[in-house]
């Protein structure tokens, strides 16, 4: 039964769980990178519920995960980074840490975490033009990394220009 789910919606390599693909593990967030529609956005989307759920350990939780994230996830992009294809779909800790970051100040708001997400997406996905320079600016795992720092930056400041508006 999971096998088959896992074949319906997934595109996991034969023999992926073994310790020689530990970095590919991590990049792909433990294979969810591999799910066949819209990877990044099912990571962004499992990263919003992780981190407004850390949100209710603290607010110093989140701030601490969200680094963590990136580091590894430079770390690790570096590791799994090669010329033939240099922003592969299925790594995802970028989602991660991009998500993260633009997370960090909605606290328990749910409606500024769900705005967060929408925005971080759009601003992912369509890549305006410095988020878009920046993939080529760097190189190796930081050019995989760069653009969704980026858009979790870009978001974080929307997210807190509309939460004055609102309040």
């Amino acid at each position: 039964m999971i096998k088959k789910f896992l074949t319906k919606y997934f595109e996991i390599p034969d023999n992926f769980y073994r310790f020689e693909n530990r970095y590919l593990i991590i990049a792909t967030m433990g294979g969810i990178g591999y799910v066949k529609k819209a990877p990044g956005t099912v990571a962004s989307f499992i990263a919003l519920i992780f981190y407004v759920l850390l949100f209710y350990i603290g607010s110093s939780v989140v701030v601490i995960a969200t680094v963590l994230f990136t580091i590894v996830g430079l770390y690790v992009c570096e590791k799994c980074w090669t010329p033939e294809n240099p922003d592969p779909k299925y790594i995802v800790i970028d989602e991660l840490a991009g998500q993260g970051i633009a997370l960090l100040l909605v606290g328990h708001s749910i409606i500024l975490a769900i705005v967060a997400f929408l925005v971080f997406r759009l601003l992912d996905i369509t890549k305006p033009w410095i988020i878009k320079s920046s993939e080529t600016s760097f190189k190796g795992g930081t050019s995989i990394m760069i653009d969704d720092i980026l858009a979790g930056f870009f978001t974080l400041i929307i997210v807190l220009v509309i939460s004055i508006f609102v309040r």
